[in-house]
């Protein structure tokens, strides 16, 4: 059987949302991203990955830390949806000053098998006719979802201003 995927870039036009912090415990997110990501999107621990977790201790007076986080949501049997969260560091050890830059992404993709030129074309002209609008009641869903993370993050931070 063949695979047809449809990838939409959720925050589309731009790949990723920033998020740059200076202040105090920007380490703050490697304790947090994987319970926000289960949390916000209700999944399992089954669907989440810590793709990348380092740190570097070689500089006795700061740490260097790096990491990235994703969750995977079923919506149906043919769509799902990832977010990732990567974060990359430096604080003081000290005062625990220092600073962060946090990406937010997030994919959905859309696939469906067929086995001949005939069940593609059908499946094919049910998305064109039907299961676009769906897709789309997603796609928005899931940029709310990705503006929740950003404000828990922000409101962790102490930083998330209402308005």
């Amino acid at each position: 059987m063949e695979k047809f995927t449809i990838e939409d870039i959720v925050l589309s036009p731009k790949e990723e949302a920033v998020i740059e912090y200076s202040g105090y415990n920007p380490f703050l997110i490697a304790t947090i991203a994987r319970n926000i990501i289960r949390d916000v999107l209700k999944i399992s621990g089954s669907a989440m990955r810590e793709d990348d977790v380092r740190w570097d201790k070689s500089d006795p007076n700061s740490r260097w830390f790096y990491g990235v986080w994703r969750g995977k949501k079923e919506e149906d049997r043919w769509t799902y949806f990832w977010v990732r969260i990567g974060a990359e560091g430096s604080y003081n050890i000290k005062d625990k000053m220092g600073s962060v830059r946090i990406q937010l992404r997030a994919h959905m993709y859309t696939e469906f098998e067929y086995s001949n030129p005939i069940s593609r074309s059908l499946w094919m002209a049910f998305n064109y006719l039907f299961y676009w609008r769906q897709r789309r009641k997603y796609l928005e869903w899931e940029r709310d979802i990705v503006k929740q993370f950003k404000e828990l993050i922000l409101k962790a931070y102490g930083i998330y201003q209402e308005g």
